[in-house]
């Protein structure tokens, strides 16, 4: 019998390729989303409790310059990893390019908050960084979640989003921002460690 494989049979099986790349995970998934979790929220613990016990004022500040090796040595690591992978699909790669580009617009936003802050001799701006830090971690994780339908990110992006309006409106209130550091600790507890947990869980079972 002669075998056919027509256009509309090349489409289908693109699409149960799609499909089954969303539904499987590879060892260790969760592993960055788990490592950034715990470094952030450490940070911002220390930021919160150090200030309190030693007179250091906003000089603790530069414990988020810790964050710029890291992220270089963790593009290091994910690009070797990426090269000895048997198996990279195309939906990684736009995943990987989604938080590539949150990475660089947080850098930007952040630069330029330093940029008016100085220009003006006024700390206002700073207020708005963790906010929009985590808007823009929100997003990402959304996006990561459509595409892959991964249902707990999609829990930990309306974490991320909700704990920015709750920064704004304690500033807005309380006329302070001690809380915000609070606030993003939990943030990155509950929208990128527990999930990153979860998906490493669902991932065994791929294994």
């Amino acid at each position: 019998m002669e075998n056919k494989f027509n256009e509309q049979d090349s489409l289908k099986v693109i699409n149960e390729m799609i499909i089954q790349a969303r539904g499987n995970f590879q060892r260790g998934a969760g592993n960055s989303l788990i490592l950034w979790g715990y470094v952030i929220a450490g940070i911002s613990l220390l930021c919160f409790i150090l200030p309190k016990v030693f007179s250091i004022g906003h000089s603790v500040n530069w414990l988020w310059a810790l964050t710029f090796p890291l992220f270089v040595g963790h593009m290091i690591y994910q690009r070797n990893k990426t090269r000895k992978a048997m198996v990279i699909t195309h939906l990684d790669k736009i995943v990987g390019a989604i938080w590539l580009a949150m990475a660089i617009t947080s850098g930007l936003f952040v630069g330029a908050v330093f940029f008016v802050a100085v220009s003006l001799s006024t700390n206002i701006p700073f207020i708005f960084i963790s906010p929009m830090m985590m808007v823009f971690s929100g997003s990402a994780l959304y996006i990561t979640a459509r595409v892959y339908r991964f249902r707990p990110y999609v829990y930990g992006a309306f974490v991320f989003w909700c704990a920015a309006i709750l920064c704004l409106l304690h500033f807005i209130l309380y006329q302070g921002a001690d809380l915000e550091f609070v606030i993003q600790f939990l943030a990155m507890i509950f929208g990128f460690v527990v999930p990153g947990h979860i998906l490493n869980k669902t991932a065994e079972g791929y294994v």
